[in-house]
């Protein structure tokens, strides 16, 4: 079942993002932009992707960053990531469409930055593995 439906968005960061190989990577097919109109905080909601089981591996370790930008093309401002380790010796997996994490991202972080992209760090080798990120406004 695809578990987004139902469930607004106001700008898409990624679909069918692949994760990294063990490392950083942007994962953003979009770089959305904040609209400096609506007031309120960034929501990013992060889902396995429709075309496949999402997995981390064992003890593995999954990261996503959020950076902003004053411009498009200069997204370098980090913010806190949210981080997930699998712990147990068996591998965790979210089903097609399945919510993977949600974040809020506070006003006070984003300042005058109006531009946002996604980044993923793992641990494993996770790159089989695709995620779909979507951004909201509250």
């Amino acid at each position: 079942m695809d578990n987004r439906i139902g469930i607004p968005y106001d700008q898409m960061l990624c679909v069918d993002a692949a994760l990294p190989n063990a490392t950083t990577a942007k994962i953003s097919t979009n770089v959305c932009t904040l609209d400096s109109k609506k007031a309120g905080n960034i929501w990013v909601r992060i889902f396995s992707s429709n075309s496949v089981t999402t997995e981390l591996a064992a003890g593995a370790t999954l990261a996503f960053t959020p950076y902003v930008g004053l411009t498009a093309d200069a997204c370098t401002t980090v913010l806190p990531a949210t981080f997930m380790k699998e712990a147990v010796t068996s591998d965790t997996s979210w089903a097609s469409g399945e919510l993977i994490c949600e974040f809020v991202i506070p006003k006070s972080l984003i300042g005058n930055n109006k531009f946002i992209e996604l980044y993923a760090t793992t641990s494993a080798n996770e790159s089989a593995d695709y995620v779909e990120a979507y951004l909201f406004v509250e």
